[in-house]
């Protein structure tokens, strides 16, 4: 096992210990380790997954009805999160409410006249699940 981990209560909380076994034979100066430590559900999956941080995630909505939601709403979402978390730059907040207010304006193409929303218009019939998503993100 490359590492043993322990864990105990401390006095101002848990203290947790982690012993690394190098192998026998490694280059002098290649060895590293890494500890991420976070307050938050999210952050092990920014640290693991998206390399850069959420704001990676930020994007302009293009294409067809979906894939405009589908670049939609991690802006929303994104947005929310890095707020809460007092981790959003001005810069950050710009460039997503710039591409929500487009993907927004975007999505208002694919409403029918009759109110629903589909991806295609007013050629086919509205979407329960189109207009759902499209809601859900706008609120």
């Amino acid at each position: 096992m490359p590492f043993k981990s322990q864990t105990q209560q401390g006095p101002n909380g848990q203290i947790h210990s982690i012993e690394l076994t190098l192998p026998s034979q490694f280059i002098p100066g290649s060895v590293g380790a890494f500890v991420y430590l976070s307050g938050n559900l999210l952050g092990p999956f920014i640290n693991t997954t998206t390399e850069g941080g959420l704001e990676k995630l930020i994007r302009m909505p293009t294409g067809s009805g979906e894939n405009v939601m589908i670049y939609l709403a991690p802006n929303v979402y994104v947005l929310e999160y890095l707020s809460k978390t007092k981790q959003l730059t001005r810069a950050n907040e710009q460039k997503a409410y710039r591409f929500i207010q487009y993907g927004y304006a975007r999505e208002l193409n694919y409403r029918r006249s009759d109110k629903s929303f589909s991806a295609f218009g007013n050629s086919r019939p509205g979407s329960t699940w189109f207009a759902n998503i499209y809601f859900l993100t706008a609120t």
